[in-house]
């Protein structure tokens, strides 16, 4: 890996920078937040699954807000720089969650409203999630502005293996330690507490090169109008469904249907009309394939960790072997699979990709089936054996090649020099999508009678659980093939340079003009490092240089946390012209 190059383009502090960031915020702090919510919910707080399915989505809700996040430190930097005091924030945000999660506030036995505690817990997730997104889409526009330099591409890719490898490791400890240890939940919040604090260090040392931006110029904010008008709408849109999701998602879950739909409706008429038609219909096709899996995510963690007196012969799964091995195979089968992409598939035209991973979203619902409907009892596999094999190994390896080809369509519709800012919307609205699912899946298990109980002592009804595992994971999928032939790019579309919005041939990404490097010879074959506090004598409008148009010069670089998974095996042939 040429990590070298990477030092040589952002100097030793923000490479540094970036590792902590990745790999102990998004990576190790994430996975222990990520495993720690059904075992508190269920265990500590006594939450019915009902409940849990709206408060997992209210935690969950800052990935949608990616986009607004963005756009706010791009119009309002506060001291003049758009992302180092946004981080603080931040960071104190999500360090105040966990501290109270930590202090045992929540566990209060005298407050009998088990409902109203859940509330608060999930608020407590939510300021979690909220800084690791913050941290997220901010670092994304960092990292992503030092690729557009041309001449820089081993140093690219360098800059792309590092954030995937802190992630994926950082990961890999946090959820596999966090799952053997969910008897010491208090020590877990503690430790996320702490992780949680870590970015302000570097950032009170400097290490976060900005240059001084005292106000966004005009020309700016009427060119980029329509992104901003979209962040705004998601922005609005999701904390709406956030406060649903939370107050009625147990007891009025149709509100979370019509609303789901109403919102789908607004916010895809709003690109329609916002952004270039191709863009938007690719938009369109991921929303709507984060839609048409229906999440069932509560009652088939009840069914698995259910007690002999919820489900008699049920798999009465414990949280070490559920959540602690369950992630280590997971992780271990998602990197094969994404070596199975990158060797076997990657040259396939964008359609036949996704043909290919809707086929494995509906074999993946079939592992679930399989089991709650007890055949793989009949034919002589035990819960454990078949739990792993399938939902852990050939589910987490279909996993993974199935969320390649979105991150394929995804880099295809970012244009250069909008890499984030695109990134950061598209990536709002799959988020968005994937709320909607949780609340369509909340009122399936509502309207089927499916009972998951607060008391492990009460006995549970699974009844139509098969059937629902058919209709949404199998047979909802399937919706998606037409969709696909009408909604994807052809071949020779994807070969067509694309804009970001009607009328405007360029767009600069979120934040991105706020990072600046020396070139490695006027700085001694460093990157320039940059204190705290730089202010100018004098606040005069910044001058950015515009990226350069030609998208052959630009860096095929994807964002987020796999966003450029193919580019770290070097498979360039992922963006080839042959799709």
């Amino acid at each position: 890996m040429p990590f070298s190059d990477v030092f040589k383009l952002l100097g030793w502090r923000f490479t540094l920078f970036i590792c902590i960031i990745y790999f102990f915020i998004k990576g190790v702090m994430l996975g222990i937040v990520g495993v720690a919510q059904l075992p508190y919910y269920k265990t500590h707080l006594g939450i019915t699954g009902e409940a849990y399915q709206g408060y997992a989505m209210a935690s969950m809700a800052p990935w949608a807000l990616k986009p607004a996040i963005g756009a706010l430190s791009d119009i309002l930097p506060i001291r003049g720089y758009p992302k180092r005091y946004y981080i603080m924030i931040a960071s104190l945000i999500g360090t105040s969650g966990l501290m109270l999660l930590s202090s045992g506030l929540m566990d209060d036995s005298s407050n009998p409203d088990h409902n109203s505690r859940g509330r608060w817990t999930s608020m407590l997730f939510f300021a979690a999630h909220f800084e690791v997104a913050v941290v997220d889409v901010l670092f994304e526009g960092a990292y992503t502005a030092a690729t557009h330099r041309p001449g820089d591409q081993k140093a690219q890719n360098g800059i792309i293996s590092l954030v995937w490898g802190c992630v994926t490791f950082g990961g890999f400890i946090g959820s596999v330690s966090a799952g053997f240890n969910t008897h010491a939940l208090t020590k877990l919040f503690i430790v996320g507490s702490v992780l949680a604090v870590v970015p302000l260090v570097p950032l009170l040392n400097g290490w976060l090169p900005e240059k001084y931006t005292p106000f966004m110029p005009r020309s700016k904010c009427r060119q980029n109008k329509y992104r901003y008008y979209l962040a705004l709408l998601i922005c609005v849109s999701v904390m709406a469904y956030t406060f649903i999701s939370i107050r009625w998602t147990a007891t009025h879950p149709i509100l979370l249907l019509t609303y789901g739909g109403f919102v789908s409706f607004m916010l895809l008429l709003c690109t329609r009309y916002a952004l270039q038609p191709l863009i938007a219909r690719g938009n369109a096709y991921m929303f709507f394939a984060s839609v048409f899996y229906f999440d069932l995510s509560a009652a088939l963690h009840w069914f698995y960790t259910g007690t002999p007196k919820c489900i008699a012969d049920g798999p009465h799964f414990d949280y070490k072997y559920y959540m602690g091995w369950s992630a280590a195979v997971s992780t271990v089968a998602g990197i094969l699979g994404l070596f199975i992409f990158n060797f076997l598939v990657t040259r396939w035209n964008l359609k036949s990709l996704f043909f290919l991973s809707i086929a494995l979203r509906a074999m993946g619902g079939l592992v679930d089936y399989i089991i709650v409907a007890r055949w793989n009892i009949a034919w002589g596999w035990s819960d454990r054996q078949s739990f792993m094999f399938g939902n852990n190994i050939v589910a987490s390896i279909a996993g993974m090649m199935e969320a390649m080809p979105f991150i394929k369509l995804t880099l295809r519709l970012c244009p250069p020099g909008g890499e984030t800012a695109m990134y950061a919307l598209l990536a709002g609205y799959q988020n968005l999508g994937g709320g909607i699912s949780k609340g369509i899946g909340a009122y399936l298990m509502a309207a089927t009678g499916i009972y998951l109980p607060a008391d492990v002592n009460e006995p549970c009804n699974f009844d139509a659980l098969p059937q629902l595992i058919l209709w949404s994971h199998v047979a909802a999928p399937l919706v998606m093939i037409p969709l696909a032939i009408w909604l994807l790019p052809s071949r020779a579309q994807m070969a067509e340079p694309f804009v970001f919005e009607r009328g405007v041939e360029h767009h600069e990404s979120f934040t991105d003009d706020a990072f600046e490097l020396l070139p490695a010879e006027e700085s001694g074959g460093q990157a320039q490092d940059f204190e705290l506090e730089t202010e100018p004598q004098s606040q005069v409008e910044p001058q950015v240089e515009p990226y350069d148009k030609n998208p052959s010069q630009q860096s095929n670089m994807m964002v987020g946390v796999f966003d450029d998974i193919s580019e770290v095996f070097g498979q360039d042939s992922v963006v080839s012209s042959n799709d």
